[in-house]
Parts: structure tokens; sequence; C-alpha cells
């Protein structure tokens, strides 16, 4: 999640320097007509389909034979000829929220679901389900494409027409604005027993769609649609989602689901990716007997999410079902979340006056693939760690130990870094006791003697 937001501020750097001209990754579609066309690739003369006035999104940053690459879904990608696109925009629009964006011709409409169970799919060939929606859900149409609808805004793909009907017209701004401008809708207030609750892509639990929309403890929302157990809210018009109502009811139970994270070794971390999918950018790694809060599931991918208690630091993604653990099978999975305290003061930052003091506790409960430790610090803060430096940072407190042997000869070092002072070398096939494992480098313990080894040099032992 925090990557999200730091592309989302670059993405608004672009779109005050900019124009919607083409390199700037964004595409608002105004023509004469309905739309503009988009092609199966950059050489293709086969229309696929419609993208409707008002359609905005980025798209590559690359022309070819000048088209852009657009991918609507996982599995659906158009090209688009941006010049064309854009042959109506106004002067000076780079969004919805600027100066003119009125004036920006709109076909995209608001549309609702007739009956429940109508599924959201990545393509218009229907053979991958990417959420269920309810009957009541409301969905804002951007295009044509034979006998289905792309839509987006309950989760981006496409729904066969027959099951959508037209609620309303739109013009650009309401149609990305979090209401879609509808007046005098009743508010609720959000009640958790926790502080943060990351909303669904769909009122039924089926879904490998994502939100990038949260909800604290005493945020009020604006309900769009009371859809039975579930509602469709906006919060603080900004784009959201669904919600069981229970969390809107302040004598209903606010207990989120959660599940423990299981691996297939204590000593291996389970990736969250981006989205349902096994070649999706992996966000983060968490440490086996992690507990995580269950959003939703389908297709054998499960979306989670984990927060600060204090801070913004926030991470939802979607791993395979099979590694996540519920009730008494949690209680048996091994933690290998280890305590650890800092060496030495820590300043993250060249640019600031933030300093954790040499004592800091925590419990690391992940690593990024950027070799680092994401500690939760005993204040309620998460932090990024590095697990290399010019000296040892972090000491395990008590830590779990499990067994790896050598894959090769490899040196046992002082500290984490390739430069550090080299103990002796290690064998292939020589057991070693983790203490501490990073994503480049490892802490364990050899008959009694501790040093660093490269991760890439280890393999867990086999549990007993």
């Amino acid at each position: 999640m925090r990557r999200f937001w730091v592309g989302f501020m670059l993405l608004l750097l672009l779109l005050a320097a900019g124009s919607a001209s083409a390199g700037d990754n964004w595409v608002i579609v105004a023509t004469s007509g309905e739309g503009t066309p988009v092609y199966a690739s950059a050489t293709s003369q086969r229309q696929v389909g419609t993208l409707y006035n008002g359609f905005y999104q980025g798209i590559g940053l690359d022309d070819t034979n000048g088209r852009y690459e657009c991918g609507l879904t996982k599995d659906t990608v158009v090209w688009i000829n941006q010049q064309r696109a854009e042959s109506r925009l106004p002067e000076g629009v780079y969004g919805p929220g600027g100066t003119g964006a009125e004036n920006v011709p709109c076909n995209c409409f608001l549309a609702e679901v007739t009956a429940d169970g109508a599924k959201l799919y990545s393509g218009t060939g229907h053979k991958h389900v990417l959420a269920e929606h309810r009957a009541g859900t409301l969905v804002l149409v951007c295009g044509s494409f034979g006998n289905d609808y792309y839509v987006k805004r309950a989760g981006s793909g496409f729904m066969p027409k027959g099951t959508l009907r037209k609620v309303q017209d739109l013009t650009f701004v309401q149609a990305y604005d979090g209401t879609f401008g509808m007046e005098g809708l009743e508010t609720a207030t959000v009640y958790l027993e926790q502080d943060r609750l990351q909303l669904s892509a769909s009122a039924t639990g089926v879904s490998e769609e994502r939100t990038n929309t949260s909800v604290r403890n005493g945020d009020e929302v604006a309900i769009l649609r009371d859809l039975g157990d579930w509602a469709q809210v906006a919060v603080k018009n900004r784009y959201g989602g669904f919600i069981e109502k229970r969390y809107l009811d302040p004598n209903g139970d606010h207990g989120v689901p959660t599940a423990v994270i299981k691996t297939d070794h204590p000593l291996n971390r389970l990736n969250v990716r981006y989205s349902a999918d096994k070649n999706s950018w992996s966000q983060v790694k968490f440490c086996s007997g992690l507990r995580v809060q269950v959003l939703g599931s389908a297709n054998g991918w499960t979306e989670i999410a984990i927060y600060a208690e204090k801070g913004t630091w926030s991470e939802h993604g979607f791993v395979k079902s099979v590694y996540l653990a519920t009730d008494d099978e949690a209680e048996a999975v091994p933690n290998a979340c280890v305590r650890v305290r800092l060496l030495r003061d820590y300043k993250p930052y060249q640019y600031g006056n933030e300093i954790y003091p040499a004592g800091t506790e925590g419990t690391v409960i992940g690593v990024e693939e950027t070799n680092r430790f994401v500690i939760r610090l005993d204040s309620g803060e998460v932090r990024s760690f590095p697990d290399e430096d010019a000296d040892p940072l972090l000491e395990p407190i008590a830590p779990p130990v499990w067994e790896a042997r050598t894959t090769k000869q490899i040196a046992l070092r002082e500290g984490p870094n390739s430069n550090s002072k080299k103990i002796r070398s290690l064998k292939s096939g020589t057991t070693v006791e983790v203490l501490l494992r990073g994503e480049k480098w490892v802490l364990v313990r050899v008959n009694g003697e501790t040093g660093y080894v490269l991760n890439n040099a280890i393999k867990p032992k086999k549990i007993k």
C-alpha cells in the first residue's frame, strides 16, 4: 500500500506539470462521437471495442505505430490512439478535478447489477471470473465490447450487457466522484474493534479484485446502495467499496475475520502479491505465524491486510489461500516472527531528525525484496530496517531456531555485508542454526559461533 501512495503522489505531480498529450501516461477519451475505438494490438486493424468519452486511465509511455498499450484487466490489453482519443479534449484539462473538466464530453454512465451472482470477467471470453456482484450494485460503464460492457468502480472488468441496467448519465466529473454526484445520501459511522479495515471490491466476499480504500474506526461513509447484509459506500467522496453492515451498526459484531500465515517451512516467507496472480508483483513477504485480516477469497486466492497500530504503514494484497490457517490449525502454526532490538542508533533518512535509539525493540513480521526487514515496533509503529549495513544493526531476542544447510562453500562473516571480516569458510552441506533470516543476509550459529552468511547459500532443513 505504501508503494501505491508513492506512485499516486508521483502521478499527481505529472498531472500538475504535464499535459494530457502522448507520453504523460494518461488518456482522457474525448471525441465527437461516443468514444474511441481500441484494437487488439499495435498493428491490428481489428477493432475489439469502444472506450466511451470520459474514460480516464493510465496508458503506456511509448507509442507503437501511433498506438499506446492500455491494460483494462490483468488478462485484457488493448491499444489506443491517444491523439484521436483526445481530439475534443478541452485545453488544459488533465483530470476530473481540474478547471474545465466539466466540459469534457462523457458517454460513461452509471448502471446497476440486475441479479445476484452476476459475474465480473477478466475478458470478453468469460473464462476467468474476477468477482461476483449482488443485485443493486452500482458500476461505472466505460466502454462497449460486443455483448459486454467494460465497467469500473466495483472492480474493473467485463460484464454481459444483459446483467446491467442503466441508472443515469454522468458528467465527466460525476463519473470520478466518490458518490457519482448523487446528493442526499444517508451516512453512517464505521465501528471497528481494531483501527482500520480495507473495503472489499464485492458485496459477496467472492473477489480477486482489490480496492485501495480503507476505513478507520469512527469514519463517516456515504451509503450508495443497501445490499442486504452489505452496503456499497464512499468515504469522504473518495472512491469507496463494500462493507458488511455489521460494521455500521453500533450494536453489531465489529470483529474482523483473521487468519495466520503458514508457510511450507518456518524459515520461508509468503509472497503478498499486488493481484491474484502468481506472476504479479510481490509487495512484501510475511513470516509464518503472522496474524492478518482476511478480506475475501476467490479462485484459490485470498486478499489479506495488515496495518500499523500507530502511524500510516499498511499492506494489503493477495496470497494463495492454502497458506492461511484458521481456528485450531492456526494454533499449531510455528511463529517465525523474530523479536529483535537495535544494537545502535539508527537514522532512517539522510534528511530529517527521526532517530530510533539503540535498544528499541520490535518484531520482524516480514521482509521486502529490497533487502529490508519489516518490523512492528513495540510502540505500534511499523518500519523497515536494512538487513545489510556497515555493522550489525539488529540483535535477535531469544529467537526461535531452525536448522538449515549451506548449499555451497560460503564465508561466515562478522557483519551483514561483503566487506565485513571473514571469520572462516563453511563447506557445502554444513548445518547452521538460523537466528535471523534477512532477504540478503542471514545471522547463523555454527558450533556456538555466530556470524552472517548470504541468504542464497542456505536451504532450510526438513523438520523431523
